[in-house]
């Protein structure tokens, strides 16, 4: 996974569209709506927010390979939010989701690559 998104994030800062770029603000706006209690909520809009980096690297093969994965992962980030619901947690994956569009918006594609590695390293030090 760590392979694969890294570049799925350094391909969407070079290929993403002005459309996925509103739809990215869109998600992160939703995603601060959802708030800390909602797990179930959280799980889906984190999904659906890798998901739309993987279809704005503009290789159709990742969006198919991470949908492929989505009951895993929605079931384990949904006990990911639900662990962490009073700790602050949700506020760095947030932050990691603004960053990480940021960087897309810039088209800086290194950037975009080592901000999602180190998002799918914070995940895999707080599992």
């Amino acid at each position: 996974r760590l392979l694969m998104e890294s570049e799925t994030a350094r391909l969407a800062a070079l290929n993403r569209s002005e459309g996925q770029l509103r739809a990215f603000q869109d998600l992160l706006a939703q995603e601060h709506q959802a708030g800390q209690g909602d797990a179930e909520a959280m799980a889906e809009l984190d999904f659906a927010f890798h998901q739309l980096v993987a279809l704005a690297s503009g290789n159709l093969m990742y969006p198919l390979v991470i949908n492929s994965f989505k009951p895993v992962y929605t079931n384990i980030t949904r006990q990911f939010f639900a662990k962490h619901q009073d700790n602050g947690i949700l506020d760095e994956v947030l932050s990691f989701h603004q960053d990480l569009v940021a960087a897309i918006a810039e088209r800086d594609g290194e950037t975009s690559a080592r901000i999602m590695a180190d998002m799918l390293r914070h995940g895999v030090e707080n599992l």
